[in-house]
């Protein structure tokens, strides 16, 4: 007597071989052995997921691709490569798909420092027209919008900070030779070195002891004299007696009175320029070869006390010991991270955050003009332990890893702004983290644990007060083993996590943490002569329409590589010559025509030779050559054309829950025979069923006899005829169905009928 095993739901995804028996699980009624080129929706259909179509071809060197996101409908994908001279070059692609030109019609592209190998290890964050970028080797830099089809890079002309901590060796002194200008700064010992060439350099005076307090009512020797009030220095400009009111103005000439005369005839009041306060900043441009000295130009005034010779009253007082260099030259290191957070700049290195002045990302003072810390002024701390930060992510609280921990940086009071005095750092977790940009979906931050081999989404727990880490690879270990380098985020129109993994294989993940969906499945794009093509680096940016979001992807193919786009997920109701299912393809939309892609239009000059597969009008031709040019020739005109390389698309099912018909038992590992099977899809064509490993699979839909021959086949929704199944009886009884049309497959329920043996 037969019996029928249902799947109904396809988001468990495919699940590791360790799970095949465990059919006590939740998930095995919605899981599958495999899913190749099929992903896992929300609602439980699984969907065959579209083409890529060739957006350009890249230069032999490009090894990276990231997003570049100005608006919702302006975004662009850039691609880093070698320039042959020892540093590297950026193109650009506009979200349309195509290399983006200026208005000469020529490609748009801007040198950079970043070798192609060096690129891969860039970290950006994007505000409004400014993509910020940082590389532990490389100054931080900027790329600029400056018009739809211009952009530019320039390293950020960081001001104010930050600085490391001040030195604390009261023998070590430096002194500048002129307040202001080009200067030389001359130190009692060796502390300079060429990697400070191009770094801060802050210098503040030793005290003020030498400088009049000013006080009211006092005369004034003479015009050019300084005093000082509250850590700032005034220059008297016209001599008098001081008024009443003490100056503490922080630029131009003020009276510190009202400039009239006393009872006496004697005139209350006189000016004051505000000169200096205790902070001289420079910046270094030359190094002495001893190390004592170096050339530097003046930021910020140098104080009296750090000069050699500070206007009237001379001498040399030995410098002063309280200087520190700049946190970031060649010397000290680059920040290897930054992000935008509470309306900071904020950068990282292997242990420190260091936020710049709210509201003036490339500000980084963290004192006022009187000395004071200030609530919205910059801050540095650095996190406690001995293993480097990998990644952050802005959020309430800022997310941190590092090799051994998750952290959060927030205000130790809630209702007071994050400041330098108003942090604290705590530990979440204890996975750590790979050094792989993690992605933010709602109300999650998803990132790759230490060893690459896990993915993990952290979120809030209101229960524990703190955030935990769940994995999302747990039901299928073996999809992680060769380790994941890069993460993207679709959330138009699936819902989709995307991974690429270090084999340049890609994994799709419907992520709805609300609908507890857990299933993953493989893309694997179409290479040369029936090989899997190697996907180097991807990015997920919006279409040129605000939606659907595309996936971008650098693609390698024996060593020909080109920039590719992911076609929309199909939508239902779209038309079948609209179709495009293979990858690495050209599409073509115009009037009928036999020649598709002259004019440049076509296929790479590398692809000449290779043998392509033809969707025309909706119907699947035989194969043709590329032409040295690049372009194909069909044996008919069509409107609509696109060509590519075939992907195969398969779904293959666990063995089946059964009872036995008649113990009542299990029937799991009892032998049995899959005699029949139903499939239920929508708008699908070209898909083949069958037992797994059988010698030969069924077609479901057969052509209808009634169906013009110069017509496509019809897409079918619905419920399929029954299917006799060739096969062995064995003790798996998986089934599988393959899609073997560049053509679109959704199936939404699978029924198999079984004929179980009596005796084991």
């Amino acid at each position: 007597m037969p019996v029928h095993a249902l799947q109904s739901s396809f988001n468990g995804g495919a699940v590791s071989p360790r799970l095949f028996g465990r059919t006590d699980t939740a998930i095995y009624d919605g899981a599958v052995a495999e899913l190749l080129n099929f992903a896992p929706t929300v609602e439980g259909p699984a969907i065959k997921r579209s083409g890529t179509i060739a957006a350009g071809a890249a230069d032999p060197t490009a090894s990276t691709i990231i997003p570049f996101e100005f608006n919702a409908e302006q975004a662009y994908a850039l691609v880093f490569s070698d320039d042959g001279a020892g540093a590297g070059l950026v193109h650009f692609y506009s979200n349309s798909g195509a290399p983006l030109v200026d208005g000469g019609g020529s490609p748009v592209v801007v040198n950079v420092p970043y070798t192609a190998a060096d690129a891969q290890a860039l970290y950006w964050q994007q505000s409004a027209d400014v993509l910020y970028l940082t590389h532990p080797g490389y100054p931080p830099a900027k790329i600029s919008r400056v018009g739809a089809a211009a952009f530019t890079y320039a390293v950020l002309a960081l001001s104010g900070g930050p600085f490391d901590d001040q030195n604390s060796d009261s023998s070590l002194t430096v002194y500048a030779s002129a307040a202001a200008g080009v200067v030389t700064l001359t130190a009692t010992s060796a502390i300079f070195r060429p990697g400070h060439v191009g770094a801060l350099f802050q210098l503040q005076a030793k005290d003020f002891a030498a400088i009049p307090l000013w006080e009211p009512g006092m005369s004034v020797p003479s015009a050019g004299v300084l005093w000082r009030w509250e850590g700032k220095v005034y220059q008297n400009v016209g001599g008098g007696k001081t008024g009443s009111t003490p100056p503490t103005h922080t630029f131009g000439t003020y009276y510190d009175g009202t400039n009239t005369n006393d009872l006496n005839d004697k005139n209350l009041g006189t000016q004051w320029t505000y000169y200096c306060d205790q902070y001289g900043q420079l910046k270094i441009t030359a190094v002495a070869s001893d190390g004592l000295s170096a050339t530097a130009t003046v930021l910020r005034t140098i104080p009296p006390g750090a000069v050699g010779s500070y206007g009237p009253f001379g001498g040399l007082l030995g410098g002063s010991w309280r200087w520190n260099f700049g946190r970031f030259s060649a010397d000290r290191g680059w920040p290897k991270a930054v992000c935008i957070w509470n309306d900071r700049l904020v950068l990282f290195t292997d242990f420190e955050v260091i936020g710049s002045v709210v509201g003036d990302y490339l500000n980084f003072s963290s004192f006022d003009d009187t000395g004071r810390l200030e609530a919205d002024l910059a801050f540095r701390f650095r996190i406690t332990g001995s293993n480097p930060i990998n990644w952050i992510a802005p959020d309430l609280q800022l997310l941190l890893s590092t090799d051994k921990a998750e952290w959060t940086v927030g205000p130790v009071n809630s209702q007071a702004a994050p400041s330098s005095t108003n942090l604290m750092v705590t530990r979440q977790s204890h996975f750590g983290s790979e050094p792989v940009r993690p992605v933010q979906s709602g109300l999650k931050t998803i990132f790759v644990q230490r060893g690459g081999k896990k993915i993990r989404e952290a979120g809030y727990d209101y229960i524990q007060n703190r955030y935990s880490a769940a994995n999302l690879l747990i039901w299928c270990r073996h999809y992680g083993q060769p380790g994941i380098k890069r993460l993207g985020w679709q959330q138009e129109s699936e819902e989709i996590l995307w991974a690429l993994r270090n084999d340049g294989v890609l994994l799709m993940h419907a992520y709805a943490p609300e609908q507890q969906v857990k299933g993953w499945g493989e893309c694997r794009i179409a290479g040369f002569d029936g090989t899997t093509a190697t996907v180097l680096d991807f990015c997920v940016i919006p279409a040129s329409t605000g939606s659907p979001d595309s996936v971008w992807m650098l693609v390698d193919r024996a060593g020909v590589r080109s920039v590719e786009v992911l076609d929309p997920w199909w939508i239902d109701g779209t038309d079948i010559s609209d179709a495009r299912f293979l990858d690495g393809a050209i599409w073509y939309d115009g009037a009928p025509a036999t020649h598709i892609g002259i004019g440049g239009t076509g296929f790479p000059t590398s692809w000449a030779g290779k043998i392509v597969q033809v969707l025309a009008d909706g119907q699947y031709l035989n194969p043709v050559t590329v032409a040295s040019d690049g372009s194909i020739t069909l044996p008919a005109p069509a409107a609509k054309v696109c060509a590519g390389l075939f992907y195969p698309a398969r779904i293959t099912g666990l063995p089946p829950k059964l009872p036995q018909p008649h113990s009542g038992g299990a029937a799991e590992m009892v032998k049995k025979k899959l005699v029949n099977l139903l499939v239920r899809t929508v708008e699908t064509a070209g898909l083949w069923a069958g037992q797994k490993l059988a010698s030969r699979l069924e077609e479901l839909f057969r052509r209808n006899a009634t169906t013009r021959m110069d017509n496509p086949d019809p897409l079918f929704s619905g419920v399929s005829d029954k299917v006799m199944v060739t096969g062995a009886t064995d003790r798996e009884g998986a089934w599988v169905l393959e899609s073997r049309a560049p053509l679109p497959a959704i199936v939404t329920m699978v029924r198999g009928s079984y004929q179980p043996e009596d005796k084991d």
